[in-house]
Parts: structure tokens; C-alpha cells; sequence
């Protein structure tokens, strides 16, 4: 899984929720900051967020298309 720093505020609210996993690690320059893993949980709901993106991007592009032929 990939690890990252995030945003305190978001990520405390989505770690609370079961969507990340946190732990204290050091960094390269030997400072302690917390890192961020996905759980599944958190990619299940990824999944249906991407998911539900999809299918407003394709709505859009529908509506556009119907725009555009009927401005021809």
C-alpha cells in the first residue's frame, strides 16, 4: 500500500470512519510525522466515489453532446 502525509483535519476524520490506518514513523530528515494507509474500507469507498464520479462524467458528456448537435 502506498503510505503519504495528509492533512491533519481530513485525515482525522476519515481515519475515524475506518477509511485510513495511521502510524508514526520517522522521516528522512529523522523528524516523527504520522503516515496515511488506505484501508479496505477506505478503498471500497474509493471505489464508489470514482464510481459515482464516472457516472456524472458521462452524464455531462451526454448533455454536451445533445448541446452540441443541436447547435449545428
Amino acid at each position: 500500500m502506498v503510505s503519504f502525509k495528509f492533512r491533519k483535519v481530513r485525515s482525522t476524520r476519515l481515519e475515524n470512519r475506518g477509511f485510513l490506518a495511521a502510524d508514526w514513523k520517522k522521516t528522512e530528515t529523522g523528524r516523527e510525522a504520522k503516515f496515511y494507509k488506505l484501508t479496505r474500507k477506505g478503498r471500497k469507498q474509493l471505489d464508489a466515489e470514482a464510481a459515482s464520479w464516472q457516472r456524472l462524467i458521462e452524464g455531462v458528456g451526454l448533455i454536451l453532446g445533445i448541446a452540441e448537435r443541436g447547435a449545428q
